[in-house]
């Protein structure tokens, strides 16, 4: 492999990735990576409301995917605006989650980010079978997880279109993801424009508003500052937010849980230096005691 296939982060059973040809492009590459079934089925992945357009494509047993009560195709592109995707394995897990930066999205994808909001389309719906099955032969071949990455670095690589001058709609979208505290009237004056003409641009290209993408943002500050140690009180100064019954309001009107739920006992396995994962790993915790009697799992 060569320099560019170094993981971001590593750990035990989940890995990242941040291909330096496709940094204006890509956030992340995610490898979760379990050969062994029953430590698999004992987890439970909580993929969190964001930004980015998700690809999401499994290599090993079937995955069960819910949003709500709503089964998502095992293959899916997604933009999770209004409730966290549910990731439930049924045996050795291998699942690829790509996630693109929403203002680079049209260099991958055709249309509106709109059409992917909330997990409605399948990855063979929208690459083609052919597509989806070369990728998929690829990622088998692989024996590594900087392997599978270098594939699928490789085949967003192939479908990637030259770099655009970036629209007042990009530009606004870079701007909230780096401050998702900035007020829209604010962002409209430094383009030039009205908050209306803003809202109407913003909505052709990412089919929301700037305020409800500015709060999409903020969820995932919360969550990456949250998995960086940080207590609630300074997450809420942090986000611009009142006081923490502020940010539980916030959270829960997008996520639709609490945030003390949201991270109930999370798999200590993508703290830390994973910190700005946009999932929360829970484990079954009668399943975890009897592979920790076994040493399977730490304790």
């Amino acid at each position: 492999m060569t320099e560019r296939s170094t993981p971001l982060f590593s750990s035990q059973f989940f890995h990242c990735y941040r291909p330096p040809a496709l940094a204006d492009v890509v956030d992340s590459i995610w490898d979760w990576d379990i050969p062994d079934a029953d430590i698999a089925r004992a987890l439970t992945i909580s993929q969190a409301p964001g930004t980015p357009l998700l690809l999401v494509g499994r290599y090993r047993a079937p995955v069960r995917c819910q949003q709500g009560q709503c089964e998502l195709p095992a293959k899916f592109v997604t933009q999770i605006r209004d409730a966290p995707v549910t990731l439930r394995p049924t045996g050795a897990l291998g699942v690829i989650v790509v996630a693109i930066k929403p203002e680079s999205a049209r260099r991958i994808i055709d249309g509106s980010l709109g059409e992917f909001a909330n997990a409605n389309r399948s990855l063979v719906d929208f690459f083609g079978q052919s597509v989806v099955t070369t990728c998929d032969e690829a990622v088998a071949a692989a024996h590594t997880s900087a392997e599978r990455a270098a594939a699928v670095e490789k085949f967003l690589l192939r479908r990637l279109r030259p770099a655009a001058a970036d629209s007042a709609a990009q530009h606004v979208a870079v701007r909230l993801r780096d401050d998702p505290m900035l007020r829209i009237a604010e962002l409209a004056a430094e383009i030039g424009t009205s908050t209306r003409h803003l809202g109407r641009m913003f909505h052709a290209v990412f089919g929301t508003s700037p305020k409800n993408f500015a709060r999409l943002a903020r969820v995932e500050k919360i969550i990456g500052l949250r998995q960086r140690g940080f207590t609630w009180a300074q997450i809420a100064y942090a986000c611009g937010l009142a006081d923490q019954a502020h940010l539980v309001r916030e959270f829960r009107a997008l996520v639709g849980e609490s945030p003390s739920h949201f991270f109930a006992n999370p798999l200590c396995a993508v703290s830390g230096p994973a910190a700005g994962a946009p999932f929360i790993v829970r484990p079954d915790c009668t399943e975890v005691r009897k592979l920790q009697a076994f040493d399977v799992l730490p304790r």
